[in-house]
């Protein structure tokens, strides 16, 4: 049982983790696993796909984010495969069209920030 907590942490880990030599090409899981941890790091606070969230089991699927669902439809050497998800420029996944959810923020906003004086990112989510 050890070794599958292993091996999920790990396909986990790799919808956050950098990997430099990969910086500016397109972004796709290459496992369930590591879908639903990219998608909880972006999609589960992004303002693009907040009505379909909100809309619960019996939400209209027209109303969701078409860049999640277009990684699902296109192969990722496909022009039509959205060209936001990508690896960041530190080589991280991530998605350029993430607009931060008022109602479910990243961080607290009751938090101290302990590295304001530290260069912005052109991401948020991790």
């Amino acid at each position: 049982m050890e070794i599958i907590r292993t091996i999920l942490k790990a396909r986990a880990a790799a919808a956050v983790d950098s990997c430099p030599e990969m910086v500016g090409k397109p972004y796709r899981p290459s496992t369930g696993t590591e879908g639903a941890a990219f998608d909880e790091a972006w999609c589960a606070n992004c303002e693009r796909d907040k009505a379909y969230r909100d809309g619960g089991p019996d939400a209209d699927p027209a109303i969701a984010c078409r860049i999640i669902a277009d990684t699902f439809v296109y192969a990722v050497s496909d022009p039509r495969y959205p060209k936001e998800w990508v690896y960041d420029r530190d080589g991280c996944p991530s998605c350029t069209a993430y607009t931060e959810d008022p109602k479910c923020p990243v961080r607290c906003d009751k938090t101290i920030d302990m590295f304001e004086n530290r260069e912005p990112h052109s991401s948020s989510p991790p």
